[in-house]
């Protein structure tokens, strides 16, 4: 509910409780207010329907207000609201020296081994203890991998 609404029903509420002379209910528990303070707050009340229909413009806005209007609204907005960050691309990657499996690509490069001649060495043994398989996807263990072509001597 828009500000100006909720001020034209207190201002209709309060002009219901000043017509009933202040009585209240016996079920309700709300203090009951002095006479000046219902006054004070009638007052701006009345102050504040007057400003907003001050406020109206009698004309239809321009375009050009329109925009400063729109610009106002979206300074008002950050200011409201600051952007949030996205650390999505701040994340630095893990360098592939300390990575406990790398995929195929990866080891390929990081043994200085082909692509194909890495397939061939899983597909000999799929069940080696330096493979990971994940699904139909192939990892491989880094520190096992390192010790098993220590102990061969050819590929």
């Amino acid at each position: 509910m828009k500000d100006e609404t909720k001020m034209l029903l207190k201002l209709i509420l309060a002009a219901e409780e000043e017509s009933e002379a202040g009585q209240q209910r016996p079920d309700t528990k709300k203090p009951v207010k002095s006479s000046r303070a219902k006054n004070v707050e009638m007052q701006e009340l009345e102050e504040f329907a007057k400003f907003i229909e001050a406020e109206k413009p009698s004309k239809p806005l321009t375009d050009v207000q329109k925009d400063l209007r729109k610009a106002d609204l979206e300074r008002a907005r950050k200011e409201m609201y600051p952007d949030h960050e996205d650390n999505r691309n701040e994340i630095s990657e893990v360098p592939v020296w300390a990575k406990y499996a790398l995929t195929v690509p990866e080891a390929s490069s990081y043994f200085h081994l082909g692509y194909n001649k890495l397939r061939e060495i899983v597909r000999r043994d799929k069940y080696a203890e330096y493979l990971l398989w994940n699904g139909g996807r192939v990892y491989i263990k880094r520190k096992l991998f390192e010790e098993y072509l220590n102990k061969e001597t050819e590929i």
